[in-house]
């Protein structure tokens, strides 16, 4: 018989550098103006996930800055709220 392992991956593996001058990443950037936008309209990351086509547990991660997030997916989020993209990397 043979066992699985499962490895998990501490949050300090998935920093990533920030760009000079910036105080957060590109990526907590993302995530702490996609959380504001969402919650600023009073929708769940459930209402949002149905208005974006994206699946609810991916806006979560994408909300803890956990995850990459593609320009696509970006451009989804943002048409979902109504806003442009460029408003969701703002300082």
């Amino acid at each position: 018989m043979f066992r699985l392992s499962t490895y998990r991956m501490s949050l300090h593996c998935l920093q990533v550098p920030r760009l000079v001058g910036m105080k957060e990443s590109a990526r907590e950037l993302l995530a702490k103006n996609l959380r504001e936008l969402r919650q600023e309209k009073g929708w769940s990351q459930d209402e949002l996930a149905a208005r974006s086509g994206l699946h609810r547990t991916y806006i979560g991660t994408v909300e803890r800055a956990e995850q990459s997030i593609t320009v696509d997916s970006m451009e989804k989020l943002a048409t979902a709220l109504n806003v442009k993209v460029s408003r969701l990397l703002e300082e």
